[in-house]
Order: C-alpha cells, then sequence, then structure tokens
C-alpha cells in the first residue's frame, strides 16, 4: 500500500508546495485505484479463468469420446465391409479353382486321347 503522507512530504522537500503535492499524490493514487489491478482483482481473474479452462477442458473431452465413438463405429462398419469383401473374394477363388481343376482334367483327357490316337495310328 502507498503511503501517501511519505509521497507528499517527499514531495514538498523536493521543491513543491503543499498544495502542489497534495494534488500531484492525489491524482496518482486516483489513477493507481482506477487502472491497477489488486490482488483481488487478480485472484478473482484466476478464479475464473481456472475454472473457464475446466469447463473447457470438460468440453473437448466429451467431444474428443464422441469423436473417438463414431470412428470406432466407422471402423467397426469398414472391419464388417472388408470380412464380407474377403469372404466373397475366397468363394470366388474356391468357384475358380474347382473350374480349372475340371478344365485341366478335361485337358489330360483330350491330351492323353490324342497322345493315344497318334500312337494307334502312328505305329
Amino acid at each position: 500500500m502507498i503511503n501517501a503522507l511519505v509521497y507528499t512530504e517527499e514531495l514538498e522537500q523536493k521543491g513543491f508546495s503543499s498544495e502542489q503535492a497534495k494534488a500531484v499524490v492525489k491524482i496518482w493514487l486516483e489513477l493507481m485505484n482506477s487502472e491497477f489491478a489488486t490482488k483481488s482483482d487478480l485472484d478473482a481473474g484466476l478464479s475464473k479463468l481456472s475454472a473457464d479452462l475446466k469447463t473447457d477442458i470438460f468440453e473437448i473431452k466429451a467431444e474428443l469420446k464422441s469423436d473417438i465413438s463414431e470412428v470406432k463405429a466407422e471402423l467397426k462398419g469398414d472391419i464388417s465391409e472388408i470380412k464380407l469383401a474377403i469372404s466373397q473374394v475366397k468363394a470366388q477363388v474356391i468357384d475358380l479353382e474347382s473350374k480349372l481343376t475340371i478344365k485341366l482334367g478335361g485337358l489330360m483327357v483330350v491330351g492323353i486321347g490324342v497322345i493315344a490316337t497318334m500312337i494307334k495310328f502312328g505305329s
């Protein structure tokens, strides 16, 4: 806290008249009271800032949880689609495998028949 009397006396010692010293100190005190923050002002501001930050953090956490839940649901859907696609590809591969087996068997029969014919007529 400022001791106005000490500053008034010091100004008088430096050559200010009593009225001038009182006026300067009065103006300075009014300026300080209207423009300077007190410890309680700072404490109140910090308390409000802290409360606002806690509220913001709570809201952000809630948003993040919601976003994470949405992403999980989307991923589960995508995984299900991929599993279905893999099952379909496996089924197609099995189908192609059996078709190829049948075609290769047919080609072998035809090939053996051609070779047997060539042997029979070639001798």
